[in-house]
């Protein structure tokens, strides 16, 4: 169960404690609200790979190096790798772990797209807003 302790619903929070089977063994765990990402940040993050992904400029410069141009969903994939990607000790080797954009808190959201607005802007110009869309 999650539950969001406010000002004003610690009654309720006390409620739902002592309904808890008193025969099992329960954990809690109360953390600093953080909002996750708001519907309309993920629409803008959506329509900024769209725009990327489609900018002339660039597919001009794939065309050129013979290179292939990612979609929208494989620029997602490859910025998840690049900027919410970690790699963690696991026994002799390490592992990669990636966070889910989903994940993010509204503030780790506007770091992440800002971060890949950079990544566009150094790769090529790119300034998502000014583009053809």
């Amino acid at each position: 169960m999650k539950f969001v302790l406010n000002k004003n619903n610690k009654n309720s929070l006390i409620k739902k404690i002592e309904s808890l089977d008193k025969e099992k063994t329960w954990t809690i765990s109360i953390n600093e609200y953080e909002s996750q990402i708001s519907p309309e940040q993920n629409k803008y993050y959506r329509k900024m790979l769209r725009a990327w992904a489609s900018y002339k400029p660039l597919l001009i410069k794939f065309k050129e190096q013979n290179k292939y141009a990612p979609s929208p969903e494989e620029w997602h994939e490859y910025f998840k790798d690049k900027y919410l990607s970690e790699t963690k000790p696991f026994g002799n080797t390490t592992i990669k772990i990636q966070k889910s954009s989903q994940e993010l808190t509204v503030a780790q959201m506007i770091k992440y797209v800002d971060t890949i607005k950079i990544f566009c802007y150094e790769t090529i110009g790119f300034e998502f807003g000014e583009e053809e869309i």
